[in-house]
């Protein structure tokens, strides 16, 4: 674990802890050598610091502040001098400072996680509360100090709902400062009590959450199920307080949960949803509606299968509101996917190939053979799932000795290797991540990449060899039966034709994007992290990873092993990494 170069010069600062009425108690010393030894511990100059331990300077000695040495080297996370002040016999939970707080509380304030560790195992306690009254946990939460945050809970159980003098669980300060997943998820899958009621108001995490307009604490929170029928003191429940601030997002998610806790009655619609598996009921939407469409254009005027079409259209846009990120309707792109090949074959059997030579029928099948085939492939072989593990135990024996990973996933408990992530819409860690394809309902990773390109690749050629033999067909029914009977006759033909012509290009455009990608050997989420840093500090296209963490900070900028600089790209580099991807074996 590395060690922080950073705070050097907080005597002054009015936030972090400075005076204390112990220090007349405290062993006294010259002036000088304390400033001495308080310098050493701040610069982690361990030799200077031994030479007056040994010359009689005693470890709990206190400065002018009332602030002990050990205070000092917690929050520079001077791990050595930390381990030899306490060696040497100094209290893990001297109180110091005009906070009257102990060195656990310095530490935990500025995130150093490695003197947290070794003050814990030396018997520091994370339930004395400073002035303000605040326990360690709450002034991780309020820094969202994650991987801290982990070890205390991990630590001691009384950490998930120790209140401060207000009577703030370290849940309600995620809700209220912490706008991300962690590490409100780190209290919820914790087990902390999410129904606990602060003494000003009586209000709840969730009142909290709703008042901030903290989306991700209020999903958090109602996968905690937490209950929504509590009211404060104002006789208002997290849903009034959402309605209050016209948030229609909280609003839509609180009255869903409501309905699911039976707070709130539930419609003919909703009702029906909770008896039938309405995820792949939406599934089947994309093969229904062409089906639908086929049947209407093969067997009535075109103009009249349009006026339908479009009536549908606007009643279901009007009725159902589309969101494929949401859990019922996440298999709305993959039934696409599945539906669209199939309707692509029946069109070709029923209508075009008649027009077309011998080879172009062998190469369109061909092409949708292998579609299919790799269509499967990237859809049920595993993509490289990390497994879940449901020892913690593991984590604190890291971060205990020293070997703890900042790039750590939380919800899975696991290190991430380079190039891995946790997938939000799969919610597991994947390794050799390059995105999450909705389309394919899967992670597009190392394992199954070119698997992809394939699927990619054939269902660029298949549609191309569509729209031809469909323009192919189409003049020469024109040319024979004058333009009206033809588009009568071949309305169907018309509107596969303008799909694949719109699918050639979408996949073209993709195909072009990962073989670009993969000549350069760099990853979708790799390229995206990139972007992000390069517009975050001032357009820079050049960028070392370790000036990407000290802008980004080190779980952002090491979340997938992005690296900022690489070889210079040729030609040739280009063709050997290309090469390198169709070769590459498991």
């Amino acid at each position: 674990m590395s060690e922080s170069n950073g705070v050097e010069a907080l005597e002054g600062s009015s936030s972090l802890p400075q005076a204390s009425s112990t220090s007349s108690s405290s062993p006294l010393a010259s002036t000088d050598a304390v400033s001495k030894a308080v310098d050493a511990c701040q610069r982690g100059n361990l030799e200077v610091l031994e030479q007056l331990l040994f010359t009689g300077l005693s470890p709990n000695i206190v400065d002018q502040d009332g602030c002990s040495l050990l205070h000092w080297a917690a929050i520079n996370n001077r791990v050595p001098i930390v381990r030899c002040l306490l060696e040497k016999g100094a209290d893990p939970n001297a109180i110091g400072g005009l906070l009257v707080s102990t060195p656990l509380h310095w530490a935990t304030r500025v995130g150093q996680l490695a003197s947290t560790a070794l003050l814990v195992q030396k018997g520091a306690r994370a339930d004395i509360r400073d002035a303000q009254g605040y326990a360690p946990i709450h002034l991780a939460v309020q820094g969202n100090h994650t991987h801290l945050i982990a070890y205390l809970l991990e630590k001691f159980d009384y950490c998930r709902d120790i209140t401060d003098n207000s009577g703030m669980t370290p849940t309600m300060w995620c809700a209220y400062r912490s706008f991300s997943m962690f590490p409100m998820r780190l209290f919820v899958r914790g087990g902390a009590n999410l129904n606990m009621k602060e003494h000003l108001q009586s209000n709840t995490a969730m009142h909290i959450a709703a008042a901030e307009k903290n989306v991700y604490a209020i999903r958090e929170l109602i996968e905690g199920n937490a209950d929504l029928s509590l009211r404060n003191n104002d006789k208002e429940t997290p849903l009034d307080v959402a309605r209050n601030q016209r948030n229609q997002t909280i609003i839509r998610l609180l009255e869903e949960a409501a309905r699911e806790q039976h707070l709130l009655p539930m419609s003919f619609k909703q009702r029906i949803g909770r008896k039938i598996n309405a995820k792949y009921i939406y599934a089947l939407f994309p093969f229904l509606s062409l089906l639908s469409t086929f049947l209407l254009f093969t067997f009535t005027h075109w103009a009249v299968a349009l006026s339908i079409i479009s009536i549908a259209f606007l009643l279901l846009t009007l009725y159902i509101r589309f969101d494929f990120h949401s859990p019922k309707q996440s298999l709305v792109p993959i039934g696409t996917t599945a539906s669209e090949p199939i309707f692509l074959v029946l069109t070709w059997s029923l209508y075009v190939h008649l027009y077309v030579p011998w080879w172009t029928q062998l190469l369109f099948l061909i092409s949708i053979g292998v579609l299919f085939v790799s269509f499967l492939r990237v859809v049920f072989r595993n993509p490289g799932v990390v497994p879940r593990s449901s020892d913690h135990s593991h984590f604190v024996e890291e971060v205990e000795s020293s070997r703890a990973h900042f790039n750590y996933c939380f919800t899975c408990w696991v290190p991430r290797q380079p190039h891995s992530k946790h997938c939000s819409s799969c919610d597991r860690c994947v390794k050799g991540f390059d995105h999450h394809c909705p389309w394919v309902h899967q992670c597009i990773t190392r394992s199954n990449h070119r698997d992809f390109l394939l699927f990619v690749l054939s269902a660029t050629l298949s549609s191309s060899i569509h729209v031809i033999a469909c323009i192919v067909m189409l003049t020469g029914d024109i040319r024979d039966y004058g333009f009206g009977f033809a588009l009568q006759e071949n309305a169907w033909v018309v509107i596969t034709m303008i799909l694949s012509g719109f699918h050639s290009l979408a996949l073209f455009a993709l195909t072009c994007t990962q073989l670009d990608q993969i000549s350069v050997r760099t990853t979708t989420n790799e390229r995206i992290k990139s972007h992000r840093h390069a517009h975050g500090v001032g357009h820079s296209a050049h960028w070392s990873a370790s000036s990407a963490m000290a802008t980004a900070g080190n779980d952002s900028a090491m979340e997938s092993g992005v690296h900022f600089v690489r070889e210079p790209v040729t030609i040739g580099s280009r063709i050997r990494n290309l090469l390198e991807f169709c070769a590459h074996t498991e």
